[in-house]
């Protein structure tokens, strides 16, 4: 236990009880407890954090993320609904085709 003997963890124990009494012991547990179960979601979070983000670095090498084709999605679906977008979008595309035209 970090190195501790038994008399050193005894000792510890009987100056806690001294300086805070024996009623503040189990809050004092519950709180360590507590803060101890944070740390280790904490920890655990981070983990799958890292391992999302090896897997997001994995599927851009691979090509256009899901968020992206999503996105595609909804635009069109949008454009399609909306006549004055519908009617920009079609101007936009007669555009870029003079411009290729033109290059």
């Amino acid at each position: 236990m970090f190195g501790l003997g038994t008399s050193e963890v005894i000792v510890i124990a009987l100056l806690i009880l001294v300086f805070f009494g024996a009623r503040r012991l189990p809050e004092i547990g519950e709180g360590l407890g507590k803060a101890i179960r944070e740390f280790r979601n904490v920890k655990k979070d981070l983990a799958q954090d890292d391992k999302r983000d090896d897997e997001d670095a994995d599927s851009v090498n691979k090509g256009p993320s899901l968020e992206k084709k999503i996105a595609s999605k909804v635009a069109d679906q949008v454009s399609e609904r909306i006549p004055a977008i519908r009617q920009a979008k079609k101007l936009k595309d007669g555009a870029d085709k003079l411009k290729n035209l033109l290059s």
